[in-house]
């Protein structure tokens, strides 16, 4: 199951020299957690849930979007992932001024 990726910020665990590190399928979320996140963060609440919707997930019993939310605000509210707005700068750009 592939999403849109979520860029890892630069003090996540297991974030490489380079800072580039991004999640971008069930897998590779179920892997992260797995590897980086210790044992007692996966027993406080927002891991537990984000672990049931990983499960959920991976059982086919909900959908990529819903997945990739649940991870992403999970991730933020750690510190350890960026806002979308914040990998896509366009958005926030104001349009060019009208000459007319």
């Amino acid at each position: 199951m592939i999403f849109e990726p979520i860029r890892l910020m630069p003090g996540a665990p297991g974030q490489p020299p380079a800072k580039d590190r991004t999640i971008f399928s069930l897998l590779a979320a179920i892997r992260w957690v797995q590897r980086y996140v210790n044992s007692e963060a996966k027993t406080t609440p927002r891991w537990v849930k984000l672990i049931a919707v990983l499960n959920d997930a991976t059982a086919g019993r909900i959908d990529p979007p819903e997945v990739r939310t649940a991870l992403h605000v999970a991730l933020m509210a750690e510190g350890w992932a960026m806002p979308d707005e914040l990998e896509q700068p366009h958005v926030f750009q104001s349009a060019a001024p009208n000459d007319s």
